[in-house]
C-alpha cells in the first residue's frame, strides 16, 4: 500500500494562535475562537509549516467540515487576512504615498450572505461544532 502524501492548511481567515503549551484558531469571519490540546496544537503547526501529513486525522477533517481548512495534494502558500493597517503613516489630506493594497473586499450592499468563495473554501461556513475541540 502507497501513502500519498497529503498537507493541510488552514484557510486566510483562520489564524493560529499558540500558547505555552496549547493553541487555539481565531477564525475572523464568524470572530469564533477554537481551544486545542497540546497534541491538536502540534498537529497544526506542523500543518502551518507545510509539513506532510500522513494517514487520516480526525482533526482536520473536522477543520475541514467547519470550512477552517482543506487539504492539498501540494505544499502551497496561503496569505493570511490582515484586518486594518499595520502602517499608520497614510495621510488622507496628503496622500502623497498611499499604501500598498494586497487584497480589498468590497461590500455593495453592506451586507453579507456568506455565499462566496472567501467565507470557506468553495461555500459558505458551515455551523457545525468541532467534535474533538
Amino acid at each position: 500500500m502507497v501513502m500519498i502524501e497529503m498537507y493541510f492548511r488552514l484557510n486566510p481567515e483562520c489564524y493560529l494562535i499558540r500558547g505555552e503549551r496549547c493553541g487555539a484558531i481565531f477564525d475572523l469571519i464568524d470572530t469564533k475562537i477554537y481551544a486545542l490540546n497540546q497534541q491538536e496544537t502540534k498537529l497544526v503547526t506542523a500543518c502551518e509549516k507545510n509539513d506532510p501529513i500522513s494517514g487520516d486525522e480526525k482533526l482536520l477533517n473536522e477543520l475541514k467540515q467547519l470550512c477552517l481548512g482543506n487539504f492539498y495534494p501540494n505544499k502551497i502558500y496561503v496569505q493570511k487576512l490582515r484586518v486594518g493597517s499595520r502602517e499608520n503613516k497614510y495621510n488622507p489630506l496628503n496622500p502623497i504615498e498611499p499604501p500598498d493594497l494586497h487584497r480589498a473586499f468590497l461590500e455593495i450592499n453592506n451586507s453579507c450572505n456568506r455565499d462566496c468563495w472567501f467565507c470557506g473554501y468553495h461555500g459558505i461556513k458551515k455551523k457545525l461544532r468541532l467534535h474533538g475541540l
